[in-house]
């Protein structure tokens, strides 16, 4: 699973499909709706049909029959110091990380190899190593990789969208050290969080949720996520799924490449639930 340059969407599959024992008996064990159907339908957002059983406080969740349409943005900042980044397209230097935020972020690239985010959303795919700054941590990016981030006042969360090889992708908060690999996602807060800010209003299933204490004050809850869900619910995401750019484009099949790959070796990890399931 450590590249997956070569493998077309339709190869993913046929190799779940085949190799990886995924039949009607096993139909239960897959996330909401299969990879191609969710590839095929991701122009119309479905509800969350995802279930899923997670090692935090709930269990069990309800499906999430709700229709969704495009998912509702922010109103850009008008307070001074935001990125001038807010226009919408990709940013930052080729040579070391390119950026596509959402409107509001501050984001700046202070070094060639290191990006600092004081607020906002945005996934960096660098071409080398890097480090990004934010208030409660640094995340070193060692592999090419996209990774998405929002950061806000009291918390931040990083998920990672895809990679190019192992390991690329280290969280360090308070001297732990958290390597994330695609699918997954770390949340840090300076507070104790409480369920709803863990799973987050955002309809995006997770499952095998835990927090762990790593300072007096400050938590680190780790997950997975459904990346499908992400490309469809995510108002950055859902630009980059329906845009005719061509950087778009190639993140977007990169992220249903390793949604399709990610069925098959973890669908033993039982269902995913949103919010409205817990």
């Amino acid at each position: 699973m450590n590249r997956f340059d070569g493998f077309t969407l339709s190869t993913m599959l046929l190799v779940a499909l085949t190799l990886g024992g995924i039949g009607p008996a096993q139909a239960d064990s897959l996330p909401a709706h299969s990879t191609a159907d969710q590839a095929a339908h991701i122009s119309e957002p479905a509800g969350g049909q995802a279930q899923a059983a997670t090692s935090a406080e709930k269990t069990t969740a309800e499906p999430d029959q709700t229709s969704k349409a495009a998912p509702e943005r922010q109103q850009p900042s008008t307070e001074p110091g935001q990125a001038a980044a807010d226009t919408a397209g990709w940013h930052g230097l080729k040579s070391s990380a390119v950026w596509r935020s959402a409107p509001g972020t501050e984001i700046k690239q202070s070094e060639p190899d290191k990006i600092e985010i004081e607020r906002g959303e945005v996934v960096i795919e660098p071409n080398r190593s890097i480090t990004v700054i934010t208030p409660l941590s640094q995340t070193q990016i060692m592999h090419k990789s996209a990774v998405l981030f929002r950061v806000k006042r009291g918390s931040e969360r990083c998920m990672v969208l895809w990679d190019n090889g192992p390991d690329a992708v280290t969280v360090i908060s308070h001297n732990h050290k958290l390597k994330l690999g695609p699918g997954k996602e770390v949340l840090i807060t300076d507070h104790d969080p409480n369920y709803r800010e863990i799973t987050e209003s955002d309809d995006i299933g997770r499952r095998r949720i835990k927090m762990h204490q790593v300072g007096s004050h400050q938590h680190v809850v780790t997950a997975e996520f459904y990346l499908l869900h992400a490309l469809q619910r995510d108002p950055l995401l859902y630009d980059v799924a329906h845009s005719k750019d061509r950087h778009d484009q190639t993140l977007r099949e990169h992220i249903l490449k390793t949604a399709a790959v990610l069925n098959m070796v973890t669908h033993g990890h039982g269902f995913y639930a949103t919010n409205s399931g817990y």
